[in-house]
């Protein structure tokens, strides 16, 4: 090959990685693709001077062994269910692979992930104005509720808004693309671009977009964020006693003033007897699911506690309780909680090994990152965990096998010992 070709097709290769983060928040099916060219282009240039073993990489492929024997022994063996968690194979072996190399390019990497965020952004802003976009009596309008006689405000709580919600978040879920964007102002905290004025920009506008998602859970996880950066900015006693009096006053005011709330609550006591029971239900709307489907999930659990059902017969499992007190909302819908997800798929081998790999996160993690960015990091998955089976859609497991072998990642010099974060509040 001639020399000069050899270097393009090099520096085209070290783009895969770069490519694959960049594209993760903006279209599954393109950062799919690039992560499988990765994984070819890891395995055809091995070189032992870039391999980089690391035991927290041994957990995630354990996880992936354990549902391929969980499907042997399901009643039915369903091989997608391979093919879908496959990241959890294949990102270990590439950070094995490629580790040295990869832990260089960290930062920029990390940075990339945020053009990829703001990017996404702007595809959905974009969208949003031309769906909002329409004529009336020949004249071009602008209308961006989709229910005529609800007030912004309405229109924008209840999801009738193409600005806001799911309307708003084309490219992902709310949850996963709230979860990207907080992840990407974290990144910028604990790891600004050199140009201020771009760090503080991209701030604003990752902050504006996280409300546009209307994603409590993000809300959740950014509130307790915000709360820590906070204590670790206030150094009097007398201020953090504020602080904390201003945080719990702030949180009565935002349950008070958001409706859903209030509805979520009121649905519960009406289909929950005393005793925990539930009763037939005659209607249900996207608000009130997850506590029947948390409720569901214990109760097969209760029944199968240590080796779990079999992850390809978990939703048939689910189906069975939920035609007993309800008329088909309900029906193929997971536990919506990653910890119950995994017990209700391996028992309590699942539930460990998501302990393990949460606690080789920060173990591993604080030697070689900020510890701030690593604790941020964990806060934002454990609170997503309560609301989402991250696992069983690519965009929650994707973002999560790769960022768990980014941060777990070992070879080079200790953050104590090199500089590796610059924060913005340092």
């Amino acid at each position: 090959m001639p020399l000069t070709l050899k270097k393009n097709v090099q520096g085209l290769i070290a783009y895969l990685p770069l490519a694959f983060t960049f594209l993760l928040p903006i279209s599954q099916k393109l950062s799919t693709i690039f992560l499988g060219l990765w994984f070819i282009v890891a395995l055809a240039t091995v070189k032992k001077e870039a391999l980089s073993w690391n035991v927290a990489y041994l957990v995630p492929m354990l996880y992936y062994v354990a549902v391929a024997i969980s499907l042997l022994f399901s009643e039915t063996f369903d091989g997608h269910f391979l093919e879908h968690k496959l990241a959890f194979l294949v990102l270990p072996i590439i950070f094995f692979l490629k580790g040295a190399k990869i832990f260089k390019d960290k930062v920029r990497l990390l940075h990339f992930f945020v053009y990829g965020c703001i990017s996404a952004i702007g595809v959905c802003l974009l969208l949003a104005f031309l769906r909002s976009m329409g004529q009336q009596d020949g004249i071009l309008v602008f209308r961006p509720k989709l229910i005529e006689g609800f007030s912004t405000y309405h229109s924008i709580i209840y999801g009738g808004n193409h600005f806001f919600g799911n309307h708003f978040s084309v490219l992902h879920q709310t949850v996963y693309f709230a979860m990207y964007l907080t992840f990407a102002l974290i990144i910028l905290i604990e790891f600004p671009f050199k140009n201020k004025l771009q760090t503080r920009s991209s701030i604003i506008f990752l902050l504006i977009a996280i409300g546009m998602t209307m994603n409590r859970a993000s809300y959740i996880a950014l509130f307790l964020i915000a709360v820590y950066y906070l204590f670790f900015l206030v150094k009097t006693k007398l201020g953090r006693v504020a602080l904390f009096c201003a945080i719990i006053l702030s949180g009565i005011i935002l349950y008070k003033s958001d409706p859903r709330l209030a509805r979520m609550k009121t649905n519960v006591e009406r289909y929950f007897n005393p005793d925990g029971t539930v009763d037939e239900i005659t209607s249900l709307n996207n608000i009130d699911r997850r506590p029947l489907l948390w409720y569901t999930a214990v109760q097969i659990i209760r029944e199968n506690p240590v080796f779990g059902v079999g992850i390809a017969d978990v939703n048939k499992e689910l189906n069975k309780y939920y035609r007993k007190f309800e008329t088909g909302t309900l029906q193929d819908l997971n536990a919506h909680n990653q910890y119950l997800q995994m017990l209700l798929e391996l028992g309590i081998t699942g539930l460990f090994l998501l302990a393990l790999m949460m606690v080789l996160v920060w173990q591993k993690g604080i030697a070689y990152n900020p510890p701030n960015f690593v604790l941020s990091f964990l806060l934002l998955l454990l609170i997503n965990f309560l609301f989402e089976s991250m696992f069983n859609r690519y965009s929650g497991l994707s973002f999560y096998c790769f960022f768990y072998c980014l941060i777990t990642m070992a070879p080079g010099k200790k953050f104590s010992e090199s500089i590796t974060g610059t924060s913005i509040f340092k």
